[in-house]
């Protein structure tokens, strides 16, 4: 297994290929406080690694939205963001916010909307 994905940290995988992805995904490594959340870009791993980390971490999986796994549990798109978002400055004061019922739906809203952004 490659030495920077470890089962026992948060490992954020996001499109290094993608503008977009790569602008936000600097702005959270500027706002994080955790030193165990890896930001990392799927396109410089290979893809047995990650399937190896994780057996969902397909590449259909990864191009389609950000992926968050953690000891064995893969977070996609929404639930990735919100899981991260705690440790963020700033950003963590609204974590709670995005556990209401009913918020869920709208950030996948708001993810697919990013999603289909992205790809124009």
């Amino acid at each position: 297994m490659n030495r920077k994905l470890n089962p026992n940290h948060y490992n954020f995988f996001y499109d290094g290929e993608c503008k977009f992805c790569r602008g936000l995904t600097l702005h959270l490594i500027k706002m994080n406080q955790n030193p165990n959340l890896v930001f990392l870009s799927y396109r410089n791993l290979h893809i047995d690694d990650l399937l190896t980390l994780h057996p969902g971490l397909t590449e259909e999986v990864l191009e389609s939205e950000v992926q968050l796994v953690y000891k064995n549990t893969r977070y996609p798109g929404f639930f990735a963001v919100r899981k991260i978002l705690f440790y963020m400055k700033i950003y963590k004061f609204l974590t709670p916010v995005l556990y209401i019922p009913l918020v869920p739906f709208l950030g996948m809203l708001v993810m697919y909307l990013l999603k289909r952004y992205r790809n124009l």
